[in-house]
Formats: C-alpha cells, structure tokens, sequence
C-alpha cells in the first residue's frame, strides 16, 4: 500500500494514496502529542513549531522537532527532546530519539540510493555571516558549540543504531 504523509504542528498523519482520486480517504494518525504552541509548558509560543519528515527505504520514519527559541536548555530537558530529530515505524511504532542538538532541522532527505539521512539547519540566529571565528576559517567548526553565545550551548549529539539505518 502506498501512502502519502502530511505533518500538522502537533502530529503526523497519513492518507492511503490512490491514483486519479481527488480527495484523501481516511487519515490515519500516526504520531500524535508532538510540542506545538498549545503544549502547556510553552505558554503558547514555539518558535519553530513545523514538523519535517522523511521517509527511508526500510519504512522508517524520521521526523525533526526543532528548539523553541534560539536554543534554550529546556529544549534538552523536555519529552520529547526538542532541537533533535526522531526516528519511528512508518506506522507510527516504536519511536526513538535519533539525534539532538539539532536547532530546526529542515530539509530532510535520504541520500539517493541509500537510507542514510541528511538534513539542512538552521542554526543559531544573530551570528554575522560570514562568521569569522579569528582562526582564518569561515563557518562554524566540528567541534564548535552549537548554542547561543553567552547563554545555553548544545553539542551536536548522533546517535547511531545500525538496526534504524
């Protein structure tokens, strides 16, 4: 069966896909719960509250959840992680977090031919482009923070498991 998913700020949702109709058939909630601004420790504010998925060659779902703000400690503390990206069943089943430190997470997508999955970030805000960090290198270095200067730093943390690959 071939399906076709559709993301809403607080869940996933999928529709059996069949050519030439022109209305979806039943929508099947396949994650639900995800932080949005109606989540009650965010007072009603999530600055990156859209969801971005991607769906691999071994029916695995992978869905980002971006920080609330710039980056702020809470986003690490919270359940589910924010700032970090999820990987499930197609049919929604055992989720497991997949990688963190992740701002807001966009793009996301399988290497062709592969299930090995790449993101585009959007990192951190009020950083003057091209950043120059004094060493005569432009960009944000691998073994640089990711975080706010001055305030909450995350490091850039994937978790591997050869069985969600």
């Amino acid at each position: 069966m071939t399906y076709v998913y559709v993301t809403e700020t607080n869940q996933v949702n999928r529709y059996v896909y069949t050519p030439g109709a022109l209305t979806p058939g039943t929508r099947q909630v396949v994650v639900s719960g995800l932080p949005d601004a109606s989540s009650p420790e965010l007072n009603g504010t999530y600055g990156h509250e859209l969801k971005n998925i991607a769906l691999d060659g071994n029916d695995k779902l992978y869905i980002s959840i971006a920080s609330t703000c710039n980056v702020c400690t809470s986003d690490t503390q919270s359940t589910p992680v924010r700032a970090a990206i999820y990987v499930y069943n197609a049919d929604g089943s055992n989720g497991r977090l997949f990688a963190r430190g992740l701002r807001n997470a966009e793009g996301l997508a399988m290497i062709p031919g592969t299930n090995t999955l790449w993101v585009v970030v959007n990192n951190r805000d009020d950083i003057a482009y091209p950043f120059n960090d004094g060493s005569g290198n432009y960009g944000l270095r691998r073994d640089s923070h990711l975080g706010r200067s001055g305030g909450c730093h995350l490091q850039a943390h994937v978790e591997h498991d050869p069985a969600a690959a």
